[in-house]
């Protein structure tokens, strides 16, 4: 059982660690599909939001340019932050960075929503 945890573990930086990097070549379509898979990994392992999980996904959404990959991005993580919380609100402290975040690419319609 142990090194199913580390092998979930691994996969999870793994994942986070390849959307950087394709974020850093400007494969942003690509990094966000990872993004996805990641938000899909922490679904079904129940990984709870604590400050390494929301910290993953907040890297990899505050070098996401393009509004099209951000908002799926956002779209997953939100769905992510509901299931994770039971609270049909998500995680405010996820909350409070997507609105500070959207905010700042002056896309304040989706930084309210």
């Amino acid at each position: 059982v142990a090194s199913r945890g580390l092998g979930d573990v691994y996969k999870r930086q793994t994942l986070h660690s390849g959307a950087i990097q394709l974020l850093d070549m400007n494969e942003e379509g690509s990094a966000c599909d990872l993004a996805e898979y990641l938000l899909e990994v922490y679904m079904q392992a129940h990984v709870p939001i604590d400050n390494t999980s929301r910290e993953r996904i907040n890297s990899i959404l505050e070098k996401t340019k393009s509004p099209m990959w951000r908002r799926k991005t956002v779209m997953a993580a939100n769905k992510w932050a509901i299931s994770a919380t039971q609270n049909p609100l998500g995680d405010e402290k996820l909350r409070l960075f997507l609105a500070e975040l959207l905010a700042r690419g002056m896309y304040f319609f989706f930084s309210h929503k």
